[in-house]
């Protein structure tokens, strides 16, 4: 039986495929809230600052010869608390192999920001002016506009990345780390004939008699199946796993990486 889960979910994971413009251009929160962020290719401005026990920082310094992620937040700041459980993640993955990770706190109360950073068990470096978001220096060298931001800065001192979407820093950091990959599939892409079919299938009376392991994978900007259908047959599977990625589509193609190391980390756990 394991080994029918391992297949079906490899059968899975090479039907997930770039589909592209299939029901018109997926919205970029980019270009909306980062069009005044310092760009790629841009010489990233040094500064000076603090941390939470009041020692100075220098980034140019600490920074020199390192691949950089600089996230922006604050412990005030509702997206930031939502994005740091995913952030905290990267910097365990991407640490250990040679990534580095500052974060840069828009907070004024110094005590408020050390509770946010033990509440999200935030373990990298942490700086502030302590002053107002736009108010700061940090936002005008930056071109900050809103929070939580990030930029990923090379070791030549260079911007390689600028975003408000922690799944393309995430995608950056893997293809830099491991290297890019495809799977196989080629570019499908899925017509009318598929969205009827799919619509007549007995799915859900189907899937009611399983009771072994799965695991549900839906984005929530999948404008071909709602993420609603990911929430049913969650509540048909009692024992299921759920995993709701924010601003993903149909093909999970903002970062299929992580959807794939989504996949990968629970067969291991299910086929021990």
């Amino acid at each position: 039986m394991k080994i029918f889960r391992l297949l079906t979910a490899l059968l899975l994971i090479g039907a997930v495929v770039e589909m592209k413009a299939q029901f018109g251009p997926q919205k970029d929160m980019d270009a909306k809230y980062a069009k005044e962020l310092i760009k790629a290719g841009a010489v990233a401005p040094d500064f000076k600052m603090q941390t939470p026990d009041g020692k100075k920082f220098q980034f140019s310094k600490w920074a020199k010869g390192k691949t950089v992620v600089i996230d922006f937040w604050a412990s005030w700041c509702p997206d930031c608390r939502k994005d740091a459980p995913e952030v905290v993640r990267m910097y365990r993955e991407y640490h250990q192999k040679g990534i580095e990770f500052l974060g840069v706190s828009m907070d004024t109360d110094v005590e408020a920001w050390k509770k946010g950073i033990e509440k999200f068990g935030i373990e990298y470096p942490q700086v502030s002016e302590l002053k107002k978001f736009k108010e700061t220096d940090i936002a005008k060298a930056y071109g900050l506009n809103w929070i939580p931001s990030m930029v990923v800065v090379g070791p030549d001192g260079k911007v390689v990345l600028s975003t408000v979407l922690t799944y393309k820093v995430d995608k950056y950091l893997k293809e830099l780390t491991t290297g890019a990959y495809k799977l196989f599939g080629g570019n499908l892409k899925l017509g009318a004939n598929y969205i009827r079919t799919a619509v007549t299938l007995p799915i859900y009376e189907t899937a009611a008699k399983y009771r072994g392991a799965a695991l549900i994978i839906h984005g929530n900007a999948d404008r071909v199946v709602p993420y609603t259908y990911g929430e049913r047959f969650h509540q048909i599977w009692p024992g299921s796993k759920f995993v709701l990625q924010e601003y993903f589509n149909h093909g999970f193609s903002q970062n299929i990486y992580r959807t794939t190391d989504i996949v990968s980390q629970f067969l291991i756990k299910e086929l021990k």
